[in-house]
């Protein structure tokens, strides 16, 4: 049986965006037993509390239900935001959203996250189209 070349383009690009959603996940510092994760859920909801009403809401239905900032999507997207590695996640990496080197830059930050959303809600007119759930918020 042959694969066209077409097909192993498209196993090749999908298995190197899951490496890389993988790489980004798990390319933290390891914590010491019995250290809790460095950002929970209080941290996702302070974030969002002093957002505009349409990314509180986006938030709320990208991590439903636990406000998580550790979700990953079933697409591969990252954090609170849920940032994909083949949409906004590159943007969120290496954009001027932030002065922030892109070493600093963790998409499971739930303030780094709300603060792309912001951003990309100002730059866009208010709309939030790369995300499924943003028109149950608008």
């Amino acid at each position: 049986m042959r694969i066209s070349v077409d097909w192993r383009l498209t196993l090749l690009v999908n298995a190197l965006l899951w490496a890389s959603m993988f790489a980004i996940a798990f390319a933290r510092e390891p914590q010491s037993a019995g250290a809790s994760e460095p950002f929970t859920m209080d941290d996702t909801l302070a974030a969002v509390d002093g957002a505009p009403e349409p990314i509180g809401c986006l938030v709320y239905h990208e991590t439903w239900p636990h406000w998580d900032p550790y979700s990953v999507g079933a697409a591969g997207e990252l954090g609170a935001a849920q940032l994909h590695p083949g949409g906004e996640l590159p943007a969120f990496l290496h954009g001027d959203w932030t002065p922030l080197p892109p070493s600093e830059r963790d998409p499971f930050n739930p303030d780094q996250a709300v603060a792309y959303l912001e951003w990309y809600g100002a730059t866009h007119d208010g709309t939030y189209e790369p995300w499924s759930t943003w028109r149950l918020c608008a």
